[in-house]
C-alpha cells in the first residue's frame, strides 16, 4: 500500500482507508469500498456483468472459481478480462487411469510404450486448484516420446494463438520440454515451440502461435529435448490451454469439449465523476504482456469522440486520452513500455487547459502534462477495466480512485510514490 498521508483519511466511523475528497474509493485486493468517504459494498457502487463462472488467483498462486456475475476478486485485486475459450477439449484430466502404463486423460495423446521408451501414469489430482496428473518418462534416447493435450484441435488460418499450461519436474533427469504449437497442412506440418526447463515449482508456462492460412487441424504437444542421452523423468502437466490471442489469460477448465469464459463488464454510477474536472487514481497488475488491441483501465464515456481515457495501447505504452467532438485533445504516453507482471500506480487530473498525470517511476519518470485540453460535454457512463464491451484490462485491478476536483502535482506524486 502507498501512503496517503499527503490527501489524509476520512474521520468518520470505519471508512479511515478512503482518502479525504474522494468520491468514489475500491481498494479491491483488500474488499473495501467507499462512497464519499462512507463505507459501502461492491454492489452498492459497481455493476457487474458476466455470464459464466471463472478462475482467478491469489498471490500464493491458489485458484478459486468465482460464479457467474460474482466478482473475480482475491489479494491481487479484481480479474477483468474480456471473453475467451479454451479449445483443449478436456483439461481437467477426464479418463485417466493410474497405471504403467495406464491410460492417458480422453481426447489426449501419449506415445506408446516401445523399446527404447516406456511411461506410466503415476497420478492425477488437483493443487492450488488446478487440475493436474503425473507422468513418469524412461528411455534411452533414441525415441523422442510425446504428450499432446488434444490431438485435434481447430486452428482458424491466419489468426494468433497461445498455448499454456503447468509445468513441474517432480523427479528425475534435468532435461527441456518443448510447448509446441503445430499445425497439420496437407503437405506438411509446421510448428512454434517454446523450449522449457521445468523446475520444482508448478509454473504457468506459454507459446504463441501465429497459425497458417489454410490451416484445419492443430495439435499440441509436450516434446522432451533428450537428444541422445538416456533420461528418466517425472512431471507434472496441470489445465493445458489453446486460446485464440496473443497471451494466455485466466484458465477455462474444460471436461469434455471446448469452454468459453464470458467478459467482465464492470460499470459505477456516473455521479461519481464529471467530465468537466477530477482526478484518478489506480493500482493494477499488468498480467496481459504484448497487446493486440487497447486495454482500457479507466474511462468516462459518452462516445468514441467524447472521451476521457487511461488505457495501455498496441505498442505497450501507458497513455491518458482525451478526446472532444473526434478531436484528440491530449494523449500523453509513458516513456517506457508495460511489462507483464508488474505492478504499477498512476494519477492523473483533468480539466480545461489542465492535464496531468504521474505514474510508477519504471513508466514514467517525471508528471507530464498538457495546457491545452477541452474538455467533452454532455452525460457520460464511467467504466472499470474496458469500454463496457471490448478494450479489456486483462489484469488484476487492485485499487481506483476517483475525486471531483483536480489533485496537485504534488498530490499526484505522492499516490504514486
Amino acid at each position: 500500500m502507498h501512503s496517503l498521508s499527503a490527501l489524509g483519511s476520512i474521520p468518520r466511523a470505519g471508512s479511515g482507508f478512503s482518502p479525504i475528497g474522494a468520491s468514489f474509493d475500491a481498494i479491491y485486493n483488500r474488499g473495501l469500498y467507499a462512497d464519499s468517504g462512507f463505507p459501502r459494498a461492491f454492489a452498492d457502487i459497481h455493476s457487474l456483468t458476466r455470464a459464466s463462472a471463472k478462475y482467478a488467483s491469489n498471490a500464493a498462486g491458489v485458484f478459486s472459481l468465482f460464479a457467474s456475475g460474482v466478482p473475480a476478486i482475491t489479494d491481487r485485486g479484481i480479474l477483468i478480462e474480456e471473453s475467451r475459450t479454451n479449445l483443449v477439449r478436456n483439461n481437467s484430466m477426464q479418463g485417466a487411469i493410474v497405471g504403467s502404463p495406464g491410460s492417458s486423460p480422453n481426447n489426449w495423446f501419449r506415445t506408446g510404450n516401445t523399446p527404447g521408451f516406456s511411461s506410466e501414469i503415476l497420478g492425477f489430482g488437483s493443487v492450488n486448484g488446478i487440475d493436474y496428473i503425473d507422468i513418469r518418462m524412461v528411455g534411452d534416447g533414441t525415441v523422442a516420446p510425446r504428450i499432446s493435450a488434444d490431438s485435434e484441435i481447430p486452428f482458424v488460418g491466419g489468426q494468433t494463438y497461445t498455448h499454456s499450461c503447468f509445468l513441474q519436474k517432480l523427479a528425475g533427469s534435468n532435461i527441456n520440454f518443448t510447448l509446441r504449437n503445430i499445425d497439420l497442412l496437407p503437405a506438411s506440418i509446421i510448428g512454434s515451440t517454446t523450449t522449457i526447463s521445468p523446475t520444482s515449482e508448478l509454473l504457468r508456462y506459454s507459446n504463441v502461435r501465429a497459425s497458417s492460412a489454410g490451416t484445419t487441424l492443430g495439435r499440441i504437444d509436450i516434446v522432451p529435448e533428450n537428444g541422445a542421452s538416456p533420461f528418466d523423468v517425472s512431471i507434472r502437466i496441470g489445465w493445458p490451454q489453446v486460446e485464440l490471442g496473443a497471451f494466455p489469460t485466466s484458465p477455462i477448465r474444460t471436461t469434455n469439449a471446448a469452454s468459453t469464459r464470458a467478459a467482465d463488464v464492470i460499470t459505477i454510477p456516473s455521479a461519481f465523476a464529471s467530465l468537466t474536472q477530477g482526478s484518478v487514481y489506480n493500482e493494477r497488475e499488468d498480467t496481459a504482456g504484448p497487446a493486440t488491441s487497447n486495454r482500457v483501465i479507466f474511462n468516462n464515456y459518452i462516445d468514441n469522440n467524447n472521451v476521457n481515457y487511461h488505457l495501455v495501447q498496441t505498442n505497450d505504452k501507458d497513455v491518458l486520452i482525451i478526446n472532444t467532438g473526434g478531436v484528440l485533445q491530449t494523449a500523453l504516453t509513458s516513456v517506457n513500455s508495460v511489462v507483464a507482471g508488474a505492478l504499477y500506480k498512476v494519477a492523473y487530473r483533468y480539466g480545461q487547459d489542465d492535464i496531468a498525470i504521474a505514474r510508477t517511476t519504471s513508466l514514467s519518470p517525471s508528471i507530464q502534462t498538457d495546457t491545452g485540453s477541452t474538455m467533452p460535454t454532455g452525460a457520460a457512463s464511467i467504466r472499470v477495466g474496458g469500454f463496457g464491451g471490448s478494450a479489456f484490462l486483462n489484469g488484476y485491478l487492485r485499487r481506483l480512485t476517483l475525486y471531483p476536483r483536480k489533485l496537485t502535482d504534488a498530490e499526484l506524486g505522492a499516490l504514486v510514490a
